[in-house]
């Protein structure tokens, strides 16, 4: 077998063309990812993936298919994924897709800490660190019922 030809694969005289992999999409949630995509004739499909591109866990479909969905699980949230896919026709063609990137949601907010005030007769400061990026409001009042901000 001799690949020349860009996308195509040469057996004795003939060629014949690799997998087409189009309209990938992925829905991702906190702790796992769904990637969704076509092939334009029937393949099984595997998906490498992992924090770098070196991947090390894969799933797949050993169904031939032209409509793909492979659920990624146990995923750690708000980190980002490298993935690759791998189809294959029942010539055993195969397409393989560079890699890319999809980030896990981030559903837990910032964690406060060092928190330090320092009041005077007219005004009190808040300092105070957070885990991530974040926006801050301070709500405040002489009750609990924090009439100002």
């Amino acid at each position: 077998m001799l690949t020349g030809l860009v996308g195509m694969t040469l057996f004795g005289n003939s060629a014949i063309a690799q997998p087409v992999v189009s309209n990938v999409v992925i829905a991702s949630t906190d702790s796992s990812a769904t990637i969704s995509f076509d092939t334009d004739i029937a393949t099984t499909a595997l998906v490498d993936y992992g924090l770098t591109a070196t991947y090390g866990t894969q799933d797949s479909s050993i169904t031939l298919l032209m409509s793909h969905s492979i659920l990624l699980d146990s995923l750690a949230e708000n980190t980002t994924y490298h993935f690759q896919l791998t189809v294959e026709d029942d010539l055993l063609n195969q397409t393989v897709t560079p890699d890319s990137t999809f980030m896990t949601n981030d559903v837990t907010g910032p964690q406060i800490s060092n928190l330090v005030i320092v009041t005077t007769d007219s005004s009190a400061t808040l300092t105070f660190d957070t885990d991530e990026p974040s926006k801050s409001v301070i709500d405040w009042g002489l009750t609990a019922v924090y009439d100002s901000t």
